[in-house]
């Protein structure tokens, strides 16, 4: 179907994406690369290998002072974890956005962390 095809095109261009961003080698860019490769494995069913991807992703974001996306990174963790864990890490990750005086934290959300939703 065209949706499937479609589908297929989406997953082979997120796969060329991590291979040019993670080229770069900056930790903007492997942050957004590991943000990605959650994308994949989530595609694949591997909710394990996305919480990996997502969690290394928030860290390397994080570290290099990319606030805004390694909070989105980790509300879509928290969403991913479900329970009190989860929500944790997404009253967190809103705090931060709130901070920033984010009005629209979903959408902001997909912004910096898009195709992650569980």
């Amino acid at each position: 179907s065209t949706s499937h095809a479609r589908r297929r095109v989406l997953i082979a261009t997120i796969r060329e994406s991590v291979a040019e961003l993670c080229a770069h080698r900056s930790d903007k860019s492997l942050g957004i690369a590991s943000s990605l490769e959650a994308v994949l494995a989530l595609e694949h069913g591997d909710r394990a290998a996305c919480r990996n991807a997502l969690a290394r992703a928030a860290g390397i974001l994080e570290a290099a002072g990319i606030a805004m996306f390694a909070a989105a990174t980790r509300r879509r963790l928290g969403q991913l974890i479900g329970g009190a864990d989860g929500d944790v890490l997404i009253a967190a990750a809103d705090a931060a956005m709130r901070a920033e005086e984010v009005e629209n934290i979903e959408a902001m959300t997909h912004l910096n962390c898009p195709g992650c939703c569980p």
